[in-house]
């Protein structure tokens, strides 16, 4: 049954309610997210105030100057050890975030997760069998037991997938 102008032209406005929403969601989350990483970068075992760790990362954004009022050593702590643990945690999350809604695509099952499926069996007994070998050598900086985890981690998704191939739907 096709649409009727009158019931396209109330689509739009609702269609575009949706992508504003949406676009308003990313700004804010972006915010948030800009403001909980000042917020973890001023966490530690030296006391750092907000307002010193915002400074410090402002002044080494380009075209600005702020002169430094605060001891060196606060800006080696924000920008060499809190600032990169920080930006790791965020990547790492977001890799892991990937990496789960990737197996749920891949499986078409919005529960899939490396424990249901059995990767992380699969890994564990790679990582075994890395143990028992009697060899221990080294591949480009990266050693026999995460290369045989990450092996069976792989196999273990190829036995699941190619089971959960072979019958078909009968709707």
């Amino acid at each position: 049954m096709p649409l009727s102008p009158a019931s396209s032209s109330q689509a739009a406005p609702i269609h575009l309610a949706r992508w504003h929403g949406r676009i308003y969601a990313i700004v804010g989350l972006s915010v948030l997210l800009v403001v909980v990483a000042a917020l973890a970068t001023t966490i530690g075992s030296v006391k750092i105030p907000l307002l010193t760790t915002c400074q410090v990362l402002v002044s080494k954004l380009p075209l600005l100057h702020i002169t430094p009022f605060w001891p060196s050593g606060v800006e080696i702590i924000i920008l060499e050890i809190r600032l990169p643990r920080v930006i790791l945690a965020g990547l790492v999350g977001a890799a892991l975030g990937t990496a789960g809604a990737t197996y749920q695509g891949l499986f078409r099952n919005p529960l899939a997760d490396p424990y249901l499926i059995g990767v992380a069996q699969g890994a564990s007994l790679g990582a075994v069998i890395g143990f028992l070998l009697p060899t221990t050598w080294h591949v480009l900086g990266v050693g026999i037991v995460p290369l045989f985890a990450f092996a069976g981690a792989l196999v273990s998704t190829a036995i699941v997938y190619g089971l959960t191939r072979v019958a078909k739907p009968c709707l």
